[in-house]
């Protein structure tokens, strides 16, 4: 009898962790997280006619959004020059890397006895780009995320022949509303600035 009691008591613990268990993964946090990447290149010209000086005086002068948006309507003044993505289960690390081959035509002045005239030629350059995320839901519904990012590639320009090449990157930790797009970080090369936007979102 006490044998039988004691079988009975290990069948009824053994059953009770099962139970436990089973309620943990029940509860389980199954959302997901999409991070979506921008670096956006406008002209220094276009944010001046947009109303924003690149380097600001106080808070009302620092370029949004609105601003980016504003340039991108002429192909002449702002550009989308690389984007990503990454999605992953809550409280796990993401990565993406791309890599593509740009091919340009340059032009380079040569001196005839008629005229001076363009030499045109293409030139093919490769552009990479890298992120890494680690995302966590917060309470509040925002999402905190800590990130790593580089973009190598090339910027082109009217007053120069040749692409420029650049090499640029950035590493920091921020909380995010999801849904709304965030300038996290921007570069000023020349008559270009580079700015890079991030946008969150809640997969359920």
């Amino acid at each position: 009898m006490r044998k039988f009691a004691l079988v009975l008591v290990c069948v009824l613990a053994v059953c009770g962790v099962v139970s436990a268990e089973d309620k943990k993964i029940e509860e389980r946090d199954c959302r997901s997280v999409k991070v979506e990447t921008w670096l956006v290149c406008v002209s220094t010209d276009a944010l001046y006619e947009s109303g924003i000086q690149p380097v600001p005086s106080d808070d009302k002068q620092e370029v949004t959004i609105l601003n980016l948006i504003w340039c991108l309507t002429d192909p002449n003044n702002g550009v989308v020059i690389s984007s990503g993505q990454t999605l992953a289960v809550n409280h796990v690390r993401a990565e993406f890397r791309s890599k593509k081959t740009e091919y340009i035509e340059v032009g380079a002045p040569v001196k005839s006895s008629e005229a001076t005239k363009a030499r045109h030629k293409t030139s093919s350059y490769q552009t990479e780009t890298y992120c890494r995320t680690y995302s966590r839901i917060e309470s509040d519904k925002n999402i905190f995320i800590e990130y790593e990012w580089s973009f190598e590639g090339i910027l082109t320009s009217t007053s120069k022949l040749l692409p420029e090449p650049i090499s640029i990157g950035n590493q920091s930790a921020l909380s995010i509303k999801p849904g709304k797009p965030v300038i996290v970080n921007q570069s000023h090369i020349n008559d270009k600035m580079l700015f890079l936007v991030m946008r969150t979102k809640i997969i359920e």
